[in-house]
């Protein structure tokens, strides 16, 4: 393991993984509006159906920017493990933009099919996501301050129920149960549970940031002695 102040032995430093994944991010953002303004709607209850589609990626993405973003800051990135995580997170982030363009795309069956990879990718960023803050939260690897664990294991938790929340959401029923629908054009959208569950996920994951612990200087690691 690396000293403080010292590169990783891997050659990755912790700034190189943070460009690349807010190059990622960015890009993921970028092309999610560039996709929406390649839909272009045919009335008022389209053109607000797919605001309201892009609001959610949108919200996601930065909600899993900021979480990963605190995350690295503090994780030892030069472990092999922790690599591959950052890899298949960025992999999910990157995928986003692909399938929002077949959420407009799609019907039938195939529809049912995207939204539940859809459904799948996000719950993997959030399993990811806890992972990376129960990393944090263990008293014993003294990655942060004492008083801030206890943020962590609440992120954790957080991370753990939008992930749980997402992967339920994937049950062939909430798919294929649908709540209202939308009609532009020759075109019908159904909202089904299973949206409905994304974005009470959604609700649940920032309205959580109200009743989270408190803790100075967060992303601060106690001090170690230094190895003789």
């Amino acid at each position: 393991m690396s000293h403080d102040g010292e590169e990783p032995r891997e050659g990755i430093s912790r700034r190189r993984i943070q460009s690349l994944s807010d190059l990622i991010f960015g890009l993921a953002l970028s092309i999610s509006a560039l996709v929406l303004v390649g839909h272009q709607p045919s009335d008022v209850q389209s053109f607000f159906f797919s605001l309201v589609l892009y609001g959610f990626s949108f919200l996601i993405l930065m909600n899993v920017w900021r979480m990963y973003s605190r995350a690295t800051s503090v994780l030892p990135v030069e472990t092999h493990g922790i690599i591959q995580l950052n890899i298949v997170l960025l992999f999910c982030v990157s995928a986003i933009p692909y399938l929002f363009n077949e959420l407009f795309a799609t019907s039938g069956e195939l529809a049912q099919a995207v939204s539940s990879t859809f459904a799948i990718d996000i719950s993997a960023m959030f399993l990811i996501l806890a992972y990376f803050t129960n990393t944090l939260a263990m008293e014993e690897k003294q990655l942060v301050t004492k008083g801030s664990i206890a943020r962590y294991n609440f992120e954790k938790n957080k991370n753990l129920v939008m992930a749980l929340l997402f992967a339920i959401s994937i049950l062939p029923f909430f798919g294929e149960t649908t709540v209202f629908s939308i009609t532009s054009g020759l075109n019908t959208s159904d909202i089904t549970l299973r949206h409905v569950i994304w974005f009470a996920g959604l609700a649940i994951g920032y309205s959580s940031y109200r009743f989270m612990p408190h803790a100075a200087a967060e992303t601060s690691p106690p001090s170690r002695p230094s190895g003789t």
